[in-house]
This record gives structure tokens, C-alpha cells and sequence, in this order.
């Protein structure tokens, strides 16, 4: 019974949904390829201001990822969540 309640718990917080948000960068952190495997291959960085539009959330192991798209340097995967969160206009 608790490994089912543990996969719900998971599984809701693979569920989140950013519908409607800007992130904004509070600080330099990587975007990578992926969101799985071990080995993360960083594919830019992001600097403090930028921003972003998160999608899909998926937890892979101990870490939550966000699928995020930040023109003009592109598209990837965050696992920090060092962003200001806003509700677009």
C-alpha cells in the first residue's frame, strides 16, 4: 500500500502544469538535451533575466525536470528552479 501511495505522489508531481507562465532567469544555470540519463550534455546556458515558457514536467530519478522554450537561444530541459514565475497577459 505505501508503493502505491509513493507512485501517486509521484506520478501528481509529473503532472504539474505551467499553462500560461513566463519564467524569468534568476541566476546563470544550464539547460540540457535531455531529461534523461546520467550523463547530461548542457546545451546553454542561461543568464539572469532571460526568459522562458516552461512545458512538460517529468521526474527522472531524484530530480524533477522542466521542459522549457527560451527564444531566441532555444529549447531544452531545466532541473534548477531558480526562475520568477509569472502569469502571461
Amino acid at each position: 500500500m505505501k508503493r502505491l501511495a509513493l507512485a501517486a505522489v509521484i506520478a501528481l508531481v509529473g503532472c504539474e502544469n505551467h499553462t500560461g507562465e513566463i519564467w524569468r532567469a534568476q541566476r546563470e544555470m544550464p539547460v540540457y538535451k535531455s531529461s534523461e540519463g546520467d550523463a547530461q550534455e548542457e546545451i546553454f546556458r542561461l543568464a539572469p533575466g532571460d526568459i522562458c515558457y516552461p512545458g512538460k514536467v517529468v521526474t527522472e530519478k531524484v530530480f524533477q525536470y522542466t521542459q522549457v522554450h527560451c527564444p531566441p537561444k532555444g529549447d531544452g530541459w531545466v532541473a534548477d528552479d531558480y526562475f520568477h514565475k509569472e502569469q502571461r497577459k
